[in-house]
């Protein structure tokens, strides 16, 4: 069984750039169709959750007054929905992204109907052209557990959900299955955190200095 967290992020990263795949909930709800239908089960709130959260710097499990990171729900997957229906149509969506963007830069029509502000243009336009490196992209999908994730909006070099997700998320998955919550042998899908650490490696010398704002 694979698990994928209800509130944030049901993404396994794809290298060049990784891609997390972010399914929104109000999309799961769908009845039962057979054995493609999209579970979600109810689990337990790690009883110290929120200390720990505070503890490692997730100060915005909570926002504007409502909760933000939710626990008490989750996804239950096939492989062959992963693979087949969120993987594969990722992979395909992110070629078509790309080809999209060479069409764009090459059009002052295009751009202007993006509303990309006329003094930024050749600056984009040359950053494509020179192969300048992606880090990280984050599609948001419909998915109904039985046809292939459909696109909402690509978030490409947004680091929205990317520390919960690639980090939390794997602490919370680790917790249930030493409490016993969840069956041995369930694994998460998202392997964004391995995916970044290889990027980086791979963009970046060794010993590089980097610097990040928040």
């Amino acid at each position: 069984m694979w698990i994928t967290s209800g509130s944030v992020s049901a993404g396994r990263a794809i290298p060049d750039p990784p891609l997390a795949a972010t399914c929104k909930d109000d999309y799961k709800q769908t009845e039962n169709r057979g054995n493609r239908a999209l579970q979600k089960i109810t689990l337990p709130e790690r009883p110290d959750w929120r200390a720990h959260a505070e503890e490692v710097g997730f100060t915005f499990a909570d926002m504007h007054g409502e909760p933000y990171w939710d626990e008490t729900s989750a996804y239950a997957l096939s492989l062959e929905q992963i693979e087949n229906d969120i993987e594969d149509p990722s992979t395909e969506l992110h070629g078509m992204c790309r080809e999209a963007v060479a069409e764009i830069i090459a059009s002052e029509e295009l751009m202007t109907r993006l509303a990309i502000p006329e003094a930024h243009r050749d600056l984009v336009a040359e950053s494509w052209r020179r192969g300048d490196p992606e880090i990280y992209g984050r599609f948001d999908l419909a998915y109904d557990g039985q046809r292939p994730a459909k696109l909402l909006e690509y978030n490409a070099d947004t680091p929205t959900s990317l520390y919960e997700s690639a980090a939390f998320q794997w602490q919370w998955l680790e917790d249930q299955l030493k409490a016993g919550v969840l069956p041995e042998g369930t694994d998460q899908f998202n392997g964004i955190h391995e995916a970044l650490v290889a990027r980086f490696a791979a963009v970046f010398e060794p010993d590089s200095d980097l610097h990040f704002t928040a």
